[in-house]
This record gives C-alpha cells, sequence and structure tokens, in this order.
C-alpha cells in the first residue's frame, strides 16, 4: 500500500465514501491508527475505539494528526470540512514527518485547496465531467484520466505522480 497523500475525486454516488471505507479497513488491519472528518459519519468506517478517531471538525482532527504518529487521515467532503483555510496545509505537508497518509475526498478536484491539491502523488478518480477530466489529465501529466468522463458507476482510474494510471473496477468484499 502506498504511503502517498491521495485524492478520491468523482460525482455523487460514484463510489468515493465506498473506497474511502475499504481504504481505512486497509489501514486499521495494517496497525495504522485512522483519524476520520466525516459531516455524516457514514455506517460502513472501522469499528475500534482503540485506533480509529471521529473528529468533530477540521481543527479538531488536526489536533488529534498533530498529537499523533502513523495514521490514515481521512477527510471526506473535503472542500466543505476543510474550505479555504491554509491552516490545514499541514495536513498534507507536514503531516507525512509523523507517518501520516491523507486522503482528502471531494466533488471535483478544483474544489480542494490546491496547495493540499499538489501534495497529493496519488488519486482515485471517479466519473468526472469532462472539463474535470481534462483538468486532472494536465495535472497528473496523465492522458488517461479523460476517460473519467465516461467511468460507470464504482469504477475508477488510479493514478500516481510519475507512475502512469490504471482502470480498476471496485469489488466489495462480501
Amino acid at each position: 500500500m502506498s504511503l502517498d497523500h491521495a485524492l478520491v475525486l468523482g460525482i455523487t454516488k460514484s463510489g468515493k465514501s465506498t473506497l474511502l471505507h475499504w481504504l481505512a479497513k486497509l489501514h486499521h488491519a495494517r496497525g495504522d491508527g485512522v483519524l476520520i472528518l466525516d459531516p455524516r459519519r457514514d455506517h460502513g468506517w472501522p469499528n475500534d475505539p482503540t485506533r480509529v478517531r471521529f473528529a468533530r471538525d477540521a481543527e479538531h482532527v488536526l489536533d488529534l494528526a498533530k498529537r499523533s504518529q502513523r495514521c490514515a487521515l481521512f477527510i471526506d467532503e473535503s472542500a466543505r470540512m476543510l474550505g479555504r483555510d491554509a491552516r490545514f496545509d499541514w495536513l498534507t505537508t507536514e503531516s507525512r514527518h509523523q507517518g501520516h497518509v491523507a486522503y482528502l475526498s471531494a466533488l471535483r478536484a478544483t474544489m480542494v485547496l490546491p496547495s493540499l491539491r499538489a501534495q497529493c502523488a496519488r488519486a482515485f478518480v471517479f466519473r468526472q465531467s469532462l472539463s474535470d477530466a481534462r483538468e486532472l489529465a494536465d495535472q497528473f501529466a496523465e492522458p488517461r484520466l479523460i476517460e473519467a468522463a465516461s467511468l460507470p458507476r464504482h469504477q475508477f482510474i488510479e493514478v500516481e505522480s510519475c507512475g502512469g494510471a490504471r482502470r480498476r473496477m471496485l469489488t466489495l468484499p462480501r
């Protein structure tokens, strides 16, 4: 599992939350701490009060992360939860020095603060508008991301900076 910060992007009901839950469970199984900022506090997140913490708001997740080591940080609806506040740059800049990896979820890449987005070396791109797909293709220098405009539900393109892209189907464990 890569420890690069990642964007999880896609239209509503495309599979973003399902992927976030699955990634959180993988990190939890590895023994990592899991910090979650989810406005809806969806079911599906790992349930372990000793290693899984839910933050009340952006300030709380920032405080918890600064006091923790080796955690996966999941920020669902990151545009709404973090807003345009540069204080939260720490989540994708300094946090890696404490062993953290951040997953920022949003409908569109442009909704995520550019300073946060620039620190994400990976992206899981679900269905996007054609204009958003083109912008992501440019940002990651990966022309295949234009295909995101026609992806069916639960399919995504995983891309890494300087690492190419691959199309994947989200399959849920039974």
